[in-house]
């Protein structure tokens, strides 16, 4: 899963640079809370924005159902942030989240002695994709049928986790040459 906060380059252009800063610090706050309370492990943040997954800590048999209700639980505290936000006179912010399901590999490519850990498969390539999608959408998420899938499979039709989700249809990703079936989720009004 992706998660982006909209509009950052604007916000970095107009608000000084302290403030842009305690902006994004905040976000991943609050997308570190989301992860505590769903289970999912935080890869990597993008400076304002998170790549995250479900089950590479530990495998299990509700990942995807967990991914869905993270991205549920991080749209639900940026409400509740913008409602601070707007006490405190400041402007809401919005993000947006791709989500995907599927194999991965996750390991270090010890690239000249980094740390850092890879997350490497189609999966993580069309969650990325996906959030932009949801941005130029003007949609909170967008998924795809494996996921939405795999969460009925392990959930059921009828888990809150897919309330409001709506087929898209086939879409194209960025660099490949077979559309995704996708799903959006609106965005909320706050």
């Amino acid at each position: 899963m992706f998660v982006d906060l909209d509009g950052f380059t604007e916000i970095c252009a107009q608000e000084p640079v302290e403030a842009a800063f305690e902006l994004v610090c905040a976000f991943q706050r609050h997308i570190a809370v989301c992860l505590g309370r769903t289970g999912g492990t935080l890869h990597r943040c993008l400076g304002d924005g998170a790549m995250t997954t479900f089950g590479t800590a530990t495998a299990d048999a509700s990942c995807a159902t967990r991914a869905l209700r993270c991205a549920r639980t991080i749209l639900a505290r940026v409400a509740m942030w913008n409602r601070v936000r707007r006490r405190r006179g400041l402007r809401s912010v919005s993000v947006s989240i791709g989500a995907q399901y599927g194999d991965i590999v996750l390991g270090r490519t010890d690239a000249a002695g980094s740390a850092d850990v890879s997350v490497i498969g189609d999966p993580v390539n069309v969650a990325s994709r996906l959030e932009g999608i949801a941005r130029t959408l003007g949609a909170a998420m967008v998924t795809t049928e494996d996921l939405v899938a795999r969460v009925a499979q392990e959930s059921g039709a009828g888990a809150p986790e897919l309330a409001g989700l709506a087929r898209l249809g086939a879409r194209l990703a960025r660099g490949r040459t077979a559309p995704v079936a996708v799903w959006l989720l609106p965005l909320a009004d706050a």
